[in-house]
């Protein structure tokens, strides 16, 4: 679902018509999520991420807070998450003690991020389980995941929302 009011506004629109565009795409999003949810995928989602000893988590750029949240919310559990940030521009160090036994979530949307893709290559290299949230089965992470959660955002003027994606982390 897509809010696409600068295609048919001949106007400039005031802060509470943007505020309400993306309002209105954030619900079309959940919306979606819900008609669409695949509650078997997010059962052997759940399953693999309990039986992993450690989780590795991954997302850039749009994905990032994604990610950190994800990260968050597991340290709650009796895991130990890595967040997998890049700092320094060190991806594949951060994801190179990852092994059989772990599980790395990679988060990505398109046009998709190379640094995610890259981690999630080198821990299912390792022999880790891969967990992918991104929003098609058909999206180059898809390919390497034992565990898929696919999830369309609404959009409103070429910005996408993270409001069903966050919705089904939490």
């Amino acid at each position: 679902p897509s809010v696409a009011l600068l295609a048919y506004k001949a106007r400039p629109l005031n802060g509470g018509e943007v505020a309400r565009a993306f309002i209105a795409a954030s619900m079309a999003g959940l919306e979606e999520l819900c008609r669409q949810f695949d509650a078997d995928a997010f059962d052997a989602a759940v399953a693999l991420l309990e039986m992993s000893a450690h989780i590795y988590v991954v997302g850039v750029r749009r994905a990032y807070p994604v990610a950190s949240y994800i990260a968050y919310a597991l340290q709650h559990v009796d895991k130990r998450v890595h967040l997998i940030d890049g700092a320094g521009g060190m991806y594949h160090e951060q994801v190179r003690s990852i092994g059989r036994g772990d599980a790395i979530i990679g988060i990505s949307f398109t046009p998709y991020g190379k640094e995610t893709l890259a981690c999630v290559r080198e821990a299912h290299r390792r022999g880790a389980k891969v967990l992918v949230i991104t929003d098609s089965r058909l999206a180059p992470l898809a390919r390497q995941a034992d565990a898929l959660l696919t999830v369309r955002e609404g959009s409103a003027f070429a910005f996408r929302s993270l409001g069903s994606t966050l919705c089904l982390s939490q």
